[in-house]
This record gives C-alpha cells, structure tokens and sequence, in this order.
C-alpha cells in the first residue's frame, strides 16, 4: 500500500498547495499584505505552546504501530486515549498560562497600534486553534500507525475544500479575523471526522477517558526525545518571522510567510511521499542492517527522482508565483523565494534519512541536526539582518538550513555501511548542478534586467522544457508507470 499512499499523499499536498495559492490571492486582494503579516506573527508567537503535547503525537506513530500489527489493539486503543488526554490537557493548561503574556507581547513586535488590536483580536482564535490542532496531530498519528494513510489523506484533502468554503465566506466582512476563524473551522472538522475513523479501526468510545501511567511512561522517553527535536523546529520559524519585522517590516513578513507557504507545500509532496515510510522502518528489525541500508538507497533513488526536478520547477517559478499570489511584479518576493528555495533544496536531501530514524526511534543525529540549524539561525539573523536587513535575515536562514543538513545522512551512512559515492555521483551530482545552473541563471538575468522581459521568460520555458525531458527519459519513470498499472500498491 505504500506506493499509493505515497501518491494519495503528494495529491493530497498538491491540494493544499491550490488552497493556498487561492486564500494568499484573495487575502491579499481583501486585506493587504500588512495584515497577512500580522496573522503570521501572531500564528508564530503562539507555536511555543505546542511544547504542550511532549512529542506524544510522533510516538503515538512508533507505539500505535508495534501494538496494532502485533494484534494488540487494545493496547494501540489504550495508548492513543493516553496521549490524546495527556496532550489536550497540558496544551490547554500551557495556553490559558501563557494568553496574558502573549498579549502583553504583541506590542514589542507589531508597531502601529491599529495593528496591535487586530492581532488581539485574532489571538484566542488562534490560541484555540493550537490546542485542537495539537489533538488532531494525535489523532491523525494514529491513522498512520494503522497504516490508514489513505483515508487520513482523504480527510486532509476534504478539509482543504472546508478551508476555501469558509474563508470566502467569513474573509470579505471580517478580514483576517474571518482567515483565522476559517483556519479554526478546518481544524475541527478534521479533528471530528479523523477521530470518527480511528474510533472504528479500533474500537474507541465516542470521547477519551482511559489513561494508562504505564503506557505513558513507555512514550515519554521517546516522545520527549521527538518533542526536543520539534521544540528547536518551533522556534525557528518564530524567530525568522519576529527578526524579520524587527530589521524589516511587517511586508517582509507576509512575503516569506507566502514564499514559506509556497516551498513548505512543494516540500510536503516529497515529506508525505517519505512519511508513510515510518511504519515500515519500525517493522522491520533494527538490527537487520543490511536489510534496512538497502532498503533505504532505494528509497533515496526514488526521492532524487523526484525530489531534484520539482525544486529546479520551483526555483524557476517565482515569477509566475509573483503575479498569482500578489497580482502585480514583486522583486522582493522573487528574490525572498529563490534564496529560501536554495535553503530548503539542499537541507531536502536528509529527508529519508530523518523518516528512517524516527522509524528506529533513533532521534539523536535528527536532534543534532535541527539544534545546529536553529543556534545558527539565531547567530546569522541577528548579524546579517543588523547589516542588510530583511535580505539580510533571508539569507540568514538559508546559510542556517546548511549548517546541519548533511548530520542525519552521514550517520545513516556510517550507521548501516552505505557507501555514498555511488549515491552522490548517481542520483544527485547532475540533478544538482542543473539546480545551480537554474539559480544562478535567474539570479544574473533578474540582476542584469531588473524587471521581467522576454530573456528570462524564455529562459524558464526552458527549464521547463529541459526539466520534464529529464524527468520523462528518467528509467524509473518507466518503472514507476509499470508499478502502477500492475498494481503494485
């Protein structure tokens, strides 16, 4: 089932992606790219709070699984209710603690004091928002652990349609206090209807009330190990976002929260491709390391194959983004994505490598690599945003994203005897440079010419073109369309 999970998963981000291609348009048509930027920093102020839920949402996935597929179902049952009421009640406990002192801090971020009011207004929105969320993380791992990616995909994607219904409805008469209650509206349909399919899969009551101290305490270890590698993620993108409002303004803001939007969800095709590899890692025996190594070069085949033409597509395509998400020609929107996507393009090749040792519950390197990131983020924000503003923090992000990227696929390798130059030079030397060639090309013309003409337009039909011949002539498509219509699942 992996094969079509992995696909139902990257339609399923496909959808977002058009989702958020919408909302951005019609946000910034409705209300501005001001006030985008107020809901982000208010949204990223707020994320510490998810310090609440201790991880248990990524070891409901490790857990969940070993008891499900052992026949354990009661025991799966048990651990789901154990986390989910560990996780509402700590979240929400977390929340009530730190609304004031969110409220207080607001000012010291959001200049103007128009502004100031609206992001109170959209604070408890957005505090509520959190806590369900935090609970339909844990909801949604149990899907997972279950192996039932495909209806989890089916939900998420059916809540993208509640999320456009929504906020055409409320956005036109309460602004982005109207995107705010939409968000909240999304959050608890899926919430609702993921837990009304997990209580089927294993026979739940109607609402939580079973907590096991015993099945908590096997969690926590784990869990907290998986919640110090999301508590150094959390503060990452907060941090970008208030550095960005200090040396820039609250439009550099909006504009790397819509480039963010727009590499997050391109990302997330190859993440949720990945992600269904979990389960079958933990399966597998962690001692079986031939097994397990070669398994994992085929897997980081396939993500290459895919993974380095749908960046080199993205890179090129900033322009085009520019005109459909702010209407007009944005050179600071172009230039914000194209050095965001470098970041990520390199960070994106420990992808596999993350999946793999959160399947063996081995978070050290993961940890290792996201501490790195984020004390180097912190170093190059607070430098280069002092000297060169917005651009400057921009920047500091990608040399950040750098930093610890190469951690996690240098263990695996050492761990599990991979040899890496068949895998460098095979799948990602000339997917690499051609990377380069896009980015470098863009920049210069965009350098050279300032504004678009028809050189760089004819220079990204080019990729295009170039890229999809590649992808195409590529052997493994051949297989991949084989395993399609075989069935091969």
């Amino acid at each position: 089932m992996i094969g079509f999970a992995s696909i139902l998963s990257v339609l399923q981000n496909l959808v977002a992606a058009i989702t958020v291609f919408i909302l951005y348009r019609f946000l910034i048509d409705n209300v501005g790219a001001a006030q985008v930027g107020i809901w982000s920093i208010v949204v990223a102020s707020t994320a510490v709070a998810k310090l609440g839920d201790l991880g248990f949402s990524g070891g409901v996935v490790n857990f969940v699984s070993r008891y499900f597929f052992k026949g354990q179902r009661h025991d799966a049952a048990v651990v789901i209710q154990t986390a989910l009421l560990t996780t509402i009640f700590l979240t929400g406990l977390l929340l009530v603690c730190a609304y004031p002192l969110f409220n207080y801090a607001l000012p010291f971020f959001i200049v103007k004091e128009s502004d100031v009011e609206i992001a109170k207004k959209i604070l408890p929105v957005a505090l509520t928002n959190l806590w369900l969320g935090s609970a339909v993380s844990c909801v949604q791992s149990g899907l997972d652990a279950c192996n039932e990616i495909i209806k989890r995909n089916i939900v998420a994607i059916s809540s993208n349609l509640v999320l456009l219904g929504a906020s055409l409805f409320f956005i036109p008469t309460d602004g982005i206090h109207g995107a705010a209650i939409a968000q909240l509206i999304q959050t608890l349909y899926l919430l609702l209807v993921s837990w009304i399919i997990l209580r089927r899969i294993l026979s739940l009551p109607w609402f939580p009330f079973v907590w096991s101290f015993s099945k908590f305490k096997e969690m926590f270890l784990f869990s907290f190990a998986f919640q110090f590698n999301s508590l150094l993620g959390l503060f990452f993108d907060p941090f970008i976002k208030l550095a960005l409002s200090r040396f820039g303004d609250l439009s550099s803001v909006a504009y790397y929260e819509m480039c963010g939007q727009l590499i997050s969800k391109v990302r997330s095709l190859i993440v949720s491709a990945n992600q269904v590899l979990t389960p079958k890692v933990a399966a597998i025996s962690v001692d079986d390391k031939t097994g397990l190594g070669a398994f994992y070069q085929q897997v980081f085949s396939i993500h290459c194959y895919f993974y380095l033409p749908i960046f080199t597509v993205l890179v090129a395509s900033f322009y085009i983004f520019s005109y459909l998400l702010t209407g007009a020609y944005s050179e600071r929107f172009i230039i914000f994505g194209m050095i965001l996507s470098f970041g990520w393009f390199v960070n994106g090749f420990n992808i596999p490598a993350y999946f793999f040792y959160l399947g063996v519950g081995r978070m050290r390197w993961n940890i290792l690599s996201q501490l790195i990131n984020s004390i180097s983020c912190v170093v190059f924000c607070m430098v280069l945003g002092h000297f060169f503003g917005g651009y400057g923090v921009i920047c500091a992000v990608t040399v950040s994203l750098l930093m610890g990227s190469w951690i996690p696929i240098w263990a695996l390798h050492v761990d599990y005897s991979i040899y890496w130059k068949p895998l460098f030079f095979n799948q990602i030397l000339f997917g690499f440079l051609g990377f380069l060639v896009v980015f470098v090309g863009l920049l210069s013309l965009h350098e050279y010419f300032h504004l678009p003409n028809k050189f760089i337009w004819i220079f990204i039909a080019l990729v295009y073109s170039f890229v999809g011949i590649a992808f195409l002539a590529d052997q493994r498509f051949k297989l991949f369309l084989i395993n399609i219509f075989r069935g091969d699942r």
